[in-house]
């Protein structure tokens, strides 16, 4: 696994030298078809819930949920598919 990343990055990193830091915060999306989400941070977890529909459209290239973190926060965020909407209406609900 060493090898490959130094073949991705020209500065040769490995474990002693780590891939540089370009940015001080960082997002990813991915569907998550299990249906929930967490993360731990100083000693505490934190789960996120969410009612998956695998049939639902949904937008930013497929996501239905989302990380975001910087030096002072993590969110996560849980996205509902896209629907026509003709007169209803639509609610996505968090917990």
């Amino acid at each position: 696994m060493e090898r490959a990343i130094e073949n991705l990055h020209p500065r040769g990193c490995n474990a002693t030298n780590p891939l540089p830091r370009r940015f001080k915060e960082w997002m990813c999306g991915l569907f998550n078809s299990a249906g929930w989400g967490a993360y731990y941070r100083k000693g505490s977890v934190f789960i996120k819930p969410e009612e998956m529909i695998s049939a639902g459209h949904y937008c930013d290239f497929g996501c239905n949920f989302q990380a975001f973190t910087n030096p002072e926060f993590i969110k996560l965020e849980t996205l509902g598919p896209l629907v026509e909407l003709h007169g209803q209406t639509v609610e996505h609900t968090e917990h």
